[in-house]
């Protein structure tokens, strides 16, 4: 569809599955990641991307590759999702880079209609 790369960064595979087997429907290029600190040694530094990244994760959390992102030679979109949203956690994901907070369980549809908007 287009050639930003969509990366989902989650730590529960069933959802990283069925999230990325959504926006393959609809055609956008996907990569999905377990673990959030190999991850960003494996991105590479002038990719344009969109990332899609679980909050509560072991090790990283998604507001720490959001900050990590957030100094990149080329921007990279940074979308995180959480189940248990807050303002005060709202407040630190944008303060962190993050474009757009999602709670779980989302409509994928809500995040297709992101995407295609950053893709154009």
């Amino acid at each position: 569809m287009t050639g930003l790369a969509i990366h989902i960064v989650d730590d529960d595979a069933p959802f990283r599955d069925s999230l990325a087997f959504a926006l393959m429907a609809h055609d956008f290029d996907v990569t999905s990641h377990g673990d959030p600190a190999a991850f960003l040694l494996a991105l590479p530094e002038d990719q344009p991307a969109c990332v899609v990244c679980d909050i509560r994760m072991p090790g990283l959390s998604g507001i720490e590759v959001a900050r990590a992102l957030r100094a990149r030679v080329v921007p990279v979109h940074v979308i995180l999702v959480t189940g248990h949203a807050d303002r005060d956690l709202v407040a630190r994901a944008t303060e962190a880079g993050a474009m757009l907070v999602l709670e779980k369980p989302f409509a994928p549809q809500r995040l297709i209609e992101v995407l295609v908007g950053l893709a154009y």
